[in-house]
């Protein structure tokens, strides 16, 4: 028996599917990293009222006793395994309240 052309078989076998997995944890990565991003730009728009990126998405609703900000981010998904579940692009959103 060739043990070195078994563990080659087995090691093509498994590439595939280390590499949907590590696409996978990579995509997850990536949009917990922007949603950690929006969460640090939010803290801006609500301090300053204006927002500086073109790529962030404002909704600001107005009401007689409150104000809701919403940042809305749109992230391209590379992963196969995960644009099954989410599509091609997720959209990640951030939300504040704030009561006058």
């Amino acid at each position: 028996m060739n043990k070195k052309g078994q563990a080659l078989i087995e090691f093509i076998i498994i590439l595939p599917i280390f590499i949907m997995i590590m696409l996978a944890v990579f995509d997850y990565v990536r949009i917990y990293s922007e949603k950690s991003n929006l969460e640090s730009v939010m803290e801006d728009v609500v301090l300053s009222n204006e927002l500086k990126d073109d790529n962030i998405t404002l909704l600001k609703e107005l009401d007689d006793e409150k104000t809701k900000y919403t940042l809305n981010k749109s992230i391209d998904i590379y992963s196969p395994v995960i644009s099954v579940i989410l599509g091609n692009k997720y959209v990640v959103s951030v939300s504040r309240t704030i009561y006058e």
